[in-house]
């Protein structure tokens, strides 16, 4: 990695997956790389107050005001920002695609710039524009959203490259539990994820009451689910917890789906993705595949297990302490290891490459995002 590197991510708004997926990306980086690294990010967002990070003497934190971001603005204070660290033949790794038109602005200023927006979870967030010189997704079904909506013509396909999310195995959790089992449930309590919890809350509602369900997670609407099962004595709500590791080493199978599901099979752990519109046992090689493909989000799957069935495994599950096989464990080692990332990481900064962007094209993709902004407001 020659060329120096900034990473740019507006962590102002909360500490959810895509910070958490930041953080991994960051750390794997170190593991194997002896220089330091840049990151610019809020002054009063997460990493700021992230001892992890704010600690490593390898890394160079630069803050900004990121709070105004997702206003209908784009913010002057973070062009300056950018240009007072950059430098000819940087790369900008962009997790924020709030942070898209002031890059642009900043590149001008300087030679040899590229670009990489770096998609962490669900449908490509950012504005499919000429200036970028690389997208990284992280699953297939991104790389195809992102072919599919590129902006004005189409994206050649070498310039999107799949690297799947990163998170260590912990080898010690594939021994078969000894003390205290429960089913744990890992999710948001958003509005937006109803479709999922309510799915969720149909599988608890026909678990026998001998088995103990732990739910951990926050959220706006959290206080409904606690209502319906106020008379549930198995069932225990968590809130917000720091420790899931430690919680899925006595879980017998979780429930959820996104990261939480990845972090669940990566330690060996029986998982049910419980998406908006369907539910997938992910206990064989086909259904963990497939999950991966759609980076365990949910969104994609339709394989409805009957509710009977589902809680039938579970029971299983539970008597069992069922572990993954093999082939499964291989495929996710292979899939998202450390030191996976790093290789496929390095090999696309090594060999990515730099356009200049004029002034005209500025004006034009600061058009396109514009009224792209107006018509998703006017749309929600």
């Amino acid at each position: 990695m020659n060329r120096p590197v900034i990473f740019i991510i507006n962590d102002y708004f909360g500490h959810g997956g895509h910070v958490k997926s930041f953080i991994t990306h960051i750390n794997s980086i170190l593991e194997y790389k002896n220089k330091s690294i840049n990151i610019l990010c809020s002054y009063n967002g997460y990493l700021s107050n992230n001892a992890e990070i704010k600690n490593n003497k390898k890394i160079n934190l630069y803050f900004t005001d990121m709070s105004k971001l997702r206003k209908f603005q784009f913010s002057y204070t973070l062009t300056k920002s950018i240009k007072n660290i950059l430098q000819d033949n940087s790369i900008l790794n962009i997790y924020s695609y709030e942070c898209y038109f002031s890059i642009i602005l900043a590149k001008l200023n300087f030679k040899n710039i590229s670009v990489i927006n770096s998609v962490m979870g669900g449908p490509n967030p950012f504005p499919l524009l000429d200036s970028t010189d690389l997208y990284i997704a992280v699953s297939k079904e991104q790389k195809e959203y992102i072919l599919k909506n590129a902006y004005g013509k189409d994206i050649n396909k070498e310039k999107v490259k799949i690297i799947k999310n990163r998170i260590d195995i912990n080898t010690s959790n594939f021994e078969k539990n000894k003390n205290e089992s429960y089913v744990l449930v890992v999710s948001r309590f958003d509005i937006g994820l109803k479709q999922s919890l309510n799915n969720i809350s149909n599988i608890l509602k026909d678990l026998p009451n001998n088995i103990p369900v732990k739910i951990a997670g926050t959220g706006e609407i959290i206080d409904e689910y606690k209502e319906v099962f106020k008379d549930y004595k198995n069932i225990e709500f968590l809130g917000y917890r720091k420790d899931l590791d430690e919680l899925r080493e006595e879980a017998c199978v979780v429930l959820g789906m996104g990261r939480s599901i990845l972090e669940s099979l990566l330690n060996g752990k029986a998982s049910i993705l419980v998406g908006y519109n369907g539910i997938e046992l992910l206990e064989d090689i086909k259904t963990v595949s497939f999950a991966s493909d759609y980076n365990f989000a949910g969104r994609k799957i339709k394989n409805n297990v009957d509710i009977k069935i589902c809680v039938e495994k579970i029971i299983n599950y539970h008597q069992t302490r069922f572990l993954l096989n093999k082939e499964i464990l291989d495929f996710l080692d292979k899939e998202y290891s450390i030191k996976y990332f790093n290789e496929k990481y390095e090999k696309i900064i090594n060999s990515i490459k730099s356009h200049k962007t004029t002034k005209i094209q500025v004006f034009r993709e600061y058009f396109y995002i514009f009224f792209s902004r107006l018509k998703r407001k006017f749309n929600k």
